[in-house]
């Protein structure tokens, strides 16, 4: 698959309060619960190279994340929600401890600044999926030498050979390992968060 890697768009952050304007929205309508909406990722980095697709991050109770019944609700709401529907589900997304949603590429397409491409996820508060988003994001922020290094490798992970997306995230394994000791992070926590990854996806997942 190709991986285009694009310059900081100061239109980012624009986006993601459109996003997460309509997301409240159609969450209000359902109603679920939830404790916020963030943007994290590259996108949510002043500065920082990234793929162009905006992440989101609904953090709910642990009790909550535990409930099948909330995730149809999500389902719901972001596969059929009269603001922001259009999404598809794709189980942890690859990475387990959350719920990962990508709005498909039509839905992407019908223009609007709050259409642009995303992808939408839930964890549970405190969860190292969580935890992990943020520090990443905060620690990019506070630390230009490291935005500068990870945009780098993003770079040349994504001139090689990748079959899907988690091949690419494995390939930046090293510097993300930099990023959250930067954070504070022990070596046992950094495996943890690593070992909820999984290495392929299986065949037949959309991307």
């Amino acid at each position: 698959m190709d991986i285009w890697i694009y310059e900081y768009q100061p239109t980012w952050p624009t986006s993601f309060l459109a996003i997460q304007s309509d997301l409240a929205s159609d969450l209000a309508r359902a109603p679920i619960a939830y404790r916020a909406i963030t943007h994290v990722g590259s996108t949510a980095v002043p500065g920082q190279t990234g793929k162009n697709v905006i992440d989101v991050l609904i953090t709910v109770r642990r009790a909550d994340f535990a409930k099948h019944v909330i995730l149809q609700q999500f389902k719901g709401a972001l596969m059929h929600g009269v603001a922001q529907g259009g999404y598809y589900y794709l189980g942890d997304g690859g990475v387990r401890g959350r719920w990962s949603f990508k709005l498909r590429a039509a839905a992407a397409a019908e223009g609007g600044a709050g259409r642009v491409e995303r992808n939408v996820y839930v964890a549970a508060e405190g969860s190292v999926v969580q935890r992990s988003c943020v520090a990443l994001r905060d620690t990019l922020r506070a630390e230009p030498g490291l935005r500068v290094e990870y945009g780098r490798v993003k770079l040349e992970a994504s001139g090689g050979e990748c079959r899907n997306i988690m091949q690419y995230a494995t390939k930046k394994n090293g510097v993300v390992r930099k990023i959250l000791r930067k954070a504070g992070w022990s070596e046992e926590e950094i495996d943890e968060k690593e070992a909820q990854a999984v290495k392929d996806w299986p065949q037949g997942w959309e991307i």
